[in-house]
């Protein structure tokens, strides 16, 4: 006999649950002249910038719902014009950002991601808005935990996605909707009558993401639901910050000199450290030097300079992330210097 299919038991998320979890984020936030939501059109975005909208009207804050035309199909013109007319009587205003200029023949995902961020966080800083709202849900929680263990990622990537992140930029990334389902916010949609448009990118098998999209059923089958994908991201997120308090108490013991030229670490203090505070020491020394850079060095580049740096008695100096990490052998001394 077949096994039935589990009833969806979700349910749209109530006015009150959602202002709960934006007071449990940012107790202060109903302080803010204005917050900005970015809006897709997609069933997500719509049902964040509906319950943000009702929020926002409450406590008398000016809502900046933005919409980024990519210009990567025909239709995404016309969509954001649909999308700013079904927003239209929330009271809030609604811009649509375009991405100009040549498009990438590869790595477009990638690449679309950081156009869309780069327009969305330049329209926060022109109007002086700290809080950009991300639809981000539980099931791609799931699934970038999923895909950063694919990718190899170590225990901070698998803590998956903060719900309070500030971007490079100093804008803080917020993302209300870590904890509700994806089926959650279309009942959250469907009971408000609200329309949304359906991204045919959520289906391509193209793209790395949406083929392990395609996997969860098989996996969820096997015990790997969304559900324990997101308290095994939850325990490491856990983990992950009580190594980052060891490693800030081991920064404080091992520091000797530290000013806008280099970092030196006192060598016997450095390697009596474990391996993996080791690693984060020379990851925070090289974070130092990297003001308006957008990527650290790799994880797997970081291991193996420091396993160099413990293991190799001849070792003098090598370059990482755009820095020059040289061991002193007579003055007992590691230091970290800008190329």
């Amino acid at each position: 006999m077949a096994a039935r299919s589990k009833p969806d038991a979700s349910q749209a998320i109530s006015q009150a649950q959602f202002s709960a979890r934006l007071t449990s984020l940012i107790p202060d936030l109903n302080k803010e002249p204005a917050i900005a939501v970015a809006l897709s059109g997609g069933g997500d975005s719509m049902a964040l910038t509906y319950l943000l909208s009702r929020w926002c009207m409450k406590h008398g804050i000016n809502l900046h719902a933005l919409t980024v035309d990519h210009g990567l199909r025909k239709e995404a013109a016309a969509e954001a014009k649909q999308v700013g007319a079904w927003v239209e009587g929330w009271g809030l205003t609604h811009k649509i950002l375009k991405w100009k200029g040549d498009k990438p023949a590869s790595r477009i995902q990638e690449e679309a991601r950081a156009a869309r961020y780069r327009l969305l966080v330049e329209y926060c800083h022109k109007h002086k808005i700290k809080f950009l709202f991300l639809a981000h849900h539980a099931n791609d929680q799931a699934e970038t935990i999923l895909f950063r263990f694919a990718k190899g990622s170590g225990i901070d990537g698998l803590g998956g996605m903060s719900a309070l992140q500030e971007h490079q930029s100093g804008v803080k990334l917020v993302r209300p909707l870590l904890e509700f389902t994806h089926n959650e916010l279309l009942k959250t949609c469907k009971k408000a009558k609200t329309p949304w448009v359906e991204d045919i990118s959520n289906v391509s098998d193209r793209y790395a993401r949406i083929r392990l999209r395609q996997s969860m059923d098989v996996l969820a089958a096997e015990g790997l639901t969304t559900k324990r994908l997101l308290t095994i991201g939850a325990r490491l997120e856990r983990a992950s910050n009580a190594l980052d308090q060891l490693a800030d108490m081991a920064w404080e013991n091992c520091i000797k000199e530290i000013n806008s030229k280099q970092v030196v670490f006192i060598q016997n203090t450095f390697f009596e450290q474990p391996l993996e505070i080791c690693i984060r020491l020379l990851q925070k020394a090289l974070a130092h030097f990297r003001v308006g850079k957008t990527y650290a060095p790799r994880l797997e580049s970081l291991e193996a300079m420091v396993q160099d740096l413990l293991t190799n008695s001849g070792f003098k100096a090598a370059t990482l992330g755009g820095c020059i990490v040289r061991r002193h052998q007579k003055a007992g001394t590691i230091s970290v210097q800008k190329e």
